[in-house]
């Protein structure tokens, strides 16, 4: 099992440190032991790494929130909701984020890409190196928060991937001579199921979530999270039907599903899960 985790995600160790090798089987075998009491979870490019590691790396502290979050929250029955902003186009490929807390970043291009195909019937590939470097209000790699980002985008605008490709590192602003005009006029803060439900029928949405446990998911409804805020990602479906939430992730495409994932929105007696506390910190950006 070991040796096939290695061959598929690329995994190299020094042969003159056997010591590490040993250790980083530990722990995967650790978490490969967590991870088998859950279906949606299984061995993912992030098994060698401890949780605190995977918090380190790929997480944002800055997102926490000192509040009780409910768990669940009341919903109206509108009827059968099947939204899916990815098969309508309004969505980027999947994006990487590397070993660089700037999630935040990700999550804040998917929601002003989405709302400049909404409103303006384009789609813009847009560059998260200038927020990670540009936005002097967050902190980069460090972390940020996704309603200052969408400040910053509203005040400047924002240029390409290609115009300022990602480098996963903090770096210098460097716009000078740079076209940078796609921008929004602001951005609504949901804090409801209900409100975020009517919120994705006409737009992608910045949301934040527990993610703790992400480094496990492999495919499925996942639900086993608590409400700590500590990602942000692009929220780009909901499906009534199948009470889910569909999520696309900043992790690369061999992260869980082609590199989304789903969440539950499961509802009980008219009121709706806040699986993650994915409804508690959203941002509706429009133009």
């Amino acid at each position: 099992m070991w040796k096939g985790f290695k061959k598929t995600y690329n995994k190299k160790f020094s042969d003159q440190d056997a010591d590490q090798e040993a250790y980083r089987m530990s722990v995967f075998f650790e978490n490969v032991e967590y991870a088998s009491q859950d279906s949606t979870m299984g061995i993912t490019k992030f098994m060698d790494l401890t949780r605190f590691e995977f918090a380190q790396l790929y997480l944002n502290p800055t997102e926490n929130v000192d509040e009780t979050i409910e768990n669940l929250q009341a919903i109206q029955d509108n009827g059968d909701i099947v939204i899916d902003w990815v098969a309508k186009g309004a969505v980027t490929p999947v994006k990487n984020q590397g070993a660089c807390g700037g999630c935040w970043s990700f999550a804040t291009t998917g929601g002003v890409e989405g709302a400049n195909f909404i409103y303006k019937n384009v789609l813009p590939n847009l560059s998260e190196q200038q927020l990670i470097d540009c936005d002097t209000q967050n902190s980069g790699c460090g972390g940020g928060l996704r309603d200052v980002a969408l400040d910053y985008v509203k005040a400047t605008g924002l240029t390409t991937e290609e115009e300022y490709p990602y480098e996963a590192k903090d770096g210098k602003c460097r716009l000078e001579g740079k076209q940078h005009p796609w921008t929004v006029s602001g951005y609504t803060a949901v804090k409801q199921c209900s409100d975020l439900v009517a919120a994705i029928q006409k737009a992608p949405v910045t949301v934040g979530i527990d993610a703790s446990n992400l480094q496990f998911y492999t495919k499925g409804i996942f639900s086993n999270c608590q409400t700590n805020i500590n990602h942000g990602v692009l929220l780009v479906g909901y499906d009534s039907v199948n009470q889910a939430w569909k999520v696309k992730n900043s992790w690369g495409k061999d992260f869980g599903e082609n590199g989304y994932f789903y969440l539950s929105a499961k509802v009980t007696n008219n009121q709706i899960a806040n699986t993650c506390a994915i409804c508690t910190r959203a941002y509706a950006p429009y133009i």
